[in-house]
């Protein structure tokens, strides 16, 4: 088990770090150790698996994680219902946002921080607004040095998922391109 891990990397399996440092070669041998896949893209790549567990909880998550210039700059989870099938037969609304809930109370243990209603831009020139009416499918996120971690449901695709983005330098910094 590492004896350090970063702010806001995932310790899989209790004992295997995901996060901005992770490299090619570290996804590479995470496909291959979760039984995942690799897809190479033009300046990046992206790989998916399900792991068994991820800090702070026994719950079994899908993960996808992309990569850019060699190091990971999104992960995407999912977290695996006991009744979740093969196809889309249970599918349902109230499971799919008591899913999205569950991504918010892990995503709060696991960064410390609670998601919070995610404002939107409408004009440029305006400042960012909260709807009036806030429903469970609204966005939520949460803001870290080290980048942000939102919680969404997608409404045509029908599901939900929490998306953790790590910050790149060239964001973090004013001025540097």
């Amino acid at each position: 088990m590492p004896k350090h891990v970063p702010p806001g990397t995932l310790l899989i399996n209790g004992d295997q770090p995901l996060g901005p440092q992770t490299g090619d070669d570290e996804l590479s041998d995470l496909a291959r150790r979760f039984g995942g896949a690799v897809r190479l893209g033009p300046g990046g790549s992206t790989v998916t698996f399900d792991a068994v567990n991820i800090a702070p909880g026994p719950d079994r998550f899908h993960v996808t994680v992309h990569s850019e210039q060699g190091r990971v700059h999104a992960v995407d989870l999912v977290l695996r219902a006991p009744d979740d099938g093969p196809d889309w037969k249970n599918w349902a609304l109230d499971m799919e946002l008591a899913r999205k809930a569950r991504h918010e109370a892990w995503a709060r243990l696991a960064f410390g921080l609670p998601l919070e209603p995610l404002p939107l831009a409408y004009d440029e020139e305006k400042p960012p607004v909260l709807p009036h009416d806030i429903t469970p499918e609204h966005p939520r996120t949460a803001a870290y040095p080290w980048g942000e971690v939102g919680s969404y449901y997608d409404s045509k695709a029908g599901f939900s998922f929490l998306r953790i983005r790590y910050a790149r330098m060239r964001d973090l910094t004013p001025g540097l391109a």
